[in-house]
């Protein structure tokens, strides 16, 4: 991947301003404070729909709640075939 993006680097003539710009401090960051706001509230939005995803998910797709502690209703066949037809659906319906 980083071949397409190194050929086109290496394609392009440099910029008169690059090239006539001051170096950047040794102590100077990389990534500004806008850029590390960006990543860390992506990776909390991320973290919070995952969350949601995990222990919400068989409610949000409307799935039975069983008991953990007695596994009732997971080894039933009609409720394996309900929830995998209802999940093939739902997969073809969004591809």
């Amino acid at each position: 991947m980083d071949i397409f993006a190194a050929l086109a680097l290496a394609t392009e003539p440099p910029l008169k301003s690059v090239i006539d710009g001051s170096p950047y401090k040794n102590n100077e960051s990389l990534l500004s404070a806008t850029v590390w706001r960006q990543i860390l509230g992506i990776s909390f939005y991320n973290v919070v729909i995952l969350c949601l995803a995990m222990f919400m998910g068989r409610l949000a797709a409307g799935l039975p709640v069983y008991d953990r502690d007695t596994m009732t209703g997971i080894n039933e066949p009609e409720d394996y075939e309900k929830r995998f037809t209802k999940m093939m659906r739902d997969y073809e319906n969004e591809y």
